[in-house]
């Protein structure tokens, strides 16, 4: 496991062409969660935004370096964590300490919704990052659907003897013109166990009890699967979760659909149908950190102040509209109607000396 910062060190990777391949594979998911890289000081001026382009890692021969994103990459037996840049000039600082911190700023987080106990945190001392998301994710689910265990309304396709539900005539023509007179096609939907979403809750567990080696996260896995023994089993993408449509008693289904969409978004690809092999979480740092500024001031201050991030209907003239403003964060006084404008900047401490002449 190389354990690296944002901006840090280059590291020696075994699978150059390999490892980039797969993370423009992976970029190719991402982009539509995440707005291209900003540019900043740290930014590669002649990186290709074309079909090769991916923001996480920057290549030179075979060895590499992080960009802004943190979280961790796993491509066949590379394993790759990555740390804010925040915490590498800390000395003695460990993962737990840095584990806490990012949970706690994805806590405030609106764009990222991982299953955060800070209880555990506090219990808990597990080194690695993925295995961490994992128990997470888990525990999560494990709660979820002990709790409230999941039946929907499934829409059935069926040739039967006697009609049920709508018959589909259309179906049925053709069924008629191969002598089929007696099978009638009908749609129905029964209220089921076995629907869309407990198959693909099913088919995520599988998958990540093919990656985690820790045994707490092992056997809460295997407690899900036994849950849903009544499911079928079946390999699942992501473009199913688009589709689902959750009922209002079942609200809290929606925490497992976005663990879901984080599993199977980040797989991209794997050799077996319920293996893991390929799968990495990465977060852009600078939106990270945005997001969390802007929900600690909502938390916090929101009986004081509107909180609009990145607001952009502002302009520096009107009548016409010209040079329209991009905020990072958009604060409006409730009472006076005054405005404040905060610009977030996601930078180490600059340290300034003093000396005496």
């Amino acid at each position: 496991m190389s354990t690296i910062f944002e901006y840090g060190k280059q590291f020696a990777v075994d699978d150059r062409e390999g490892l980039e391949l797969y993370l423009c594979s992976l970029w190719e998911e991402y982009k539509e969660i995440w707005p291209a890289q900003r540019e900043d000081e740290n930014s590669d001026p002649d990186l290709d935004s074309g079909s090769k382009y991916q923001p996480f890692l920057s290549f030179d021969g075979k060895t590499a370096r992080a960009r802004n994103y943190t979280g961790f990459i796993h491509f066949e037996d590379s394993k790759i964590e990555i740390y804010p840049k925040v915490f590498q000039n800390e000395p003695g600082i460990s993962k737990e300490l840095m584990h806490q911190h990012l949970f706690y700023w994805f806590s405030y987080c609106k764009r990222v919704k991982l299953p955060f106990h800070q209880s555990f945190l506090d219990r808990f001392e597990i080194d690695e990052l993925p295995e961490l998301i994992m128990y997470l994710f888990a525990n999560q689910i494990h709660e979820i659907i002990s709790i409230r265990p999941y039946s929907a309304y499934e829409e059935v396709q069926e040739a039967l003897f006697t009609p049920r539900g709508r018959i589909n005539f259309d179906r049925y023509v053709n069924r008629m013109s191969c002598a089929n007179y007696h099978m009638i096609d009908c749609d129905y939907e029964p209220f089921v166990f076995d629907n869309s979403l407990n198959r693909i809750i099913k088919y995520c567990a599988r998958l990540l009890l093919s990656k985690t080696r820790f045994t707490a996260t092992q056997r809460i896995l295997n407690e899900i699967i036994f849950m849903l023994e009544d499911v079928d089993d079946q390999v699942c993408f992501t473009q199913q979760l688009q589709t689902l449509r959750i009922p209002s008693i079942y609200s809290d289904y929606e925490e497992i659909i976005q663990i879901c969409h984080m599993i199977l978004e980040n797989q991209v690809y794997s050799y077996q149908e319920y293996e893991m092999k390929n799968w990495s979480l990465l977060f852009p740092m600078e939106y990270i950190f945005e997001d969390f500024i802007a929900g600690y001031i909502h938390e916090h201050f929101s009986d004081i102040f509107k909180v609009e991030p990145q607001k952009s209907d502002l302009y520096l003239h009107t009548k016409p509209n010209t040079f329209n403003l991009q905020n990072d964060i958009l604060l409006t006084n409730k009472k006076t109607g005054e405005q404040i404008i905060v610009d977030t900047k996601y930078k180490l401490q600059t340290k300034v000396e003093f000396r005496e002449k």
